[in-house]
């Protein structure tokens, strides 16, 4: 069922701690890729194979992260699916 409104507080603070951790990760990935480019130029292949790796890590620690967030702040897992369909359209 589509939810005929937005009037859960709960939905919002969920979508928007969902989007803290999405930029979290957004602005860690940006960082290191920056950084990239004087491993490159000072040929720091080690540095270089070393945060490629870390990057590929990033995804998978920022989701688990934003589910433990989830999880402690808003009973992730005891929310009904009325607060899910909110959470999803405000995300």
């Amino acid at each position: 069922m589509f939810p005929q409104r937005l009037d859960s507080p709960l939905a919002y603070d969920i979508a928007k701690a969902m989007m803290d951790g999405f930029n979290r990760h957004y602005q860690l990935f940006r960082t290191e890729s920056a950084r990239a480019k004087h491993r490159f130029e000072t040929a720091d292949w080690h540095g270089q194979q070393r945060a490629q790796r870390e990057r590929i890590e990033f995804y998978d620690l920022r989701v688990k992260e934003a589910s433990m967030r989830l999880e402690k702040e808003f009973k992730a897992h005891e929310q009904p699916m009325e607060v899910w369909q909110q959470v999803k359209l405000h995300y």
